[in-house]
């Protein structure tokens, strides 16, 4: 039997739906990738976006990378499974990974899901990058 995300998340919805795509934004500050998200991130051409930047930034040479959730208007499990691909895609290139300044909501989705023991969530950029150094 196919399970849906929306069964999977017994009709919760983190965020409210929108229609506008999600954009993004690099920055290099002292040798990380900060990625500053902003929109939603609950469509599969908003992920691939910030899948494509992060594997376009490891292709450039960057292994650190930070990624400010701060405005991130919709999240769904499309959300939790593009941060956890991110995760293993630098993971896998030999980098770290930290993300920061999450809404509460998409806080208590990372804990729903366990995320929380995974991937490394904190309050701002500075504690991020102060982990990434």
């Amino acid at each position: 039997m196919r399970t849906h995300v929306e069964d999977t998340l017994n009709g919760y919805e983190f965020f409210p739906r929108q229609e506008a795509d999600a954009g993004l934004s690099c920055r290099m500050v002292r040798g990380v990738a900060v990625i500053d998200l902003n929109g939603p991130l609950a469509e599969e051409r908003s992920v691939h976006a910030l899948y494509d930047a992060i594997r376009e930034l490891l292709e450039e040479g960057a292994r650190n990378f930070a990624i400010n959730l701060a405005q991130v208007s919709v999240a769904d499990g499309y959300t939790l499974s593009a941060l956890a691909s991110a995760y293993n895609l630098v993971r896998h290139a030999g980098g770290r990974i930290k993300y920061f300044a999450a809404p509460e909501r998409l806080i208590r989705a990372f804990s729903k899901f366990r995320l929380d023991s995974v991937l490394e969530l904190y309050a701002n950029e500075k504690l991020a990058m102060s982990n990434l150094q």
